[in-house]
């Protein structure tokens, strides 16, 4: 799943999940595809 699409699923914007996985916060495991999304 593409991050975009869980963090509107969650009701949190781009942002916010994708600050959740650079400080190592978000919620759920998470891990970088080989195309680069996460």
């Amino acid at each position: 799943m593409k991050l975009s699409e869980w963090a509107r699923q969650q009701g949190v914007s781009y942002q916010t999940a994708w600050r959740w996985v650079k400080d190592g916060k978000m919620p759920v495991p998470v891990r970088q595809a080989p195309s680069g999304t996460w």
